[in-house]
């Protein structure tokens, strides 16, 4: 696997987009990227059959606030950073590409 820092329209100040095996993931997604990237994930997660609960401490919240931390992500936030997003995809099984 190649990681390297890389350029996109999106990239105005550090952190860069990463370029993984020359795909680009940019830390900074756009409404519409990023509600797309959600809707996927929540389907992934109704055919999973996992609980909001689950997929919460699975991405690494605390017992306590898990369910509310992932129902604020699929309904509150417009614009996830790619690192919610790397967390949501590894608690579903796939890969942040699989959502994009």
């Amino acid at each position: 696997m190649i990681v390297k820092a890389a350029l996109c329209e999106n990239a105005r100040n550090p952190p860069p987009c990463l370029s993984v095996n020359e795909d680009i993931y940019c830390p900074i997604m756009d409404s519409v990227l990023g509600k797309k990237a959600l809707a996927k994930a929540e389907k992934l997660l109704k055919d999973s059959g996992m609980t909001l609960d689950e997929v919460g401490q699975k991405m690494g919240y605390p017992a306590a606030t898990a369910r509310a931390s992932v129902w604020q992500l699929f309904n509150k936030v417009k614009d996830p950073r790619l690192s919610s997003l790397e967390s949501l995809a590894k608690a579903l099984g796939v890969t942040v590409k699989d959502l994009l």
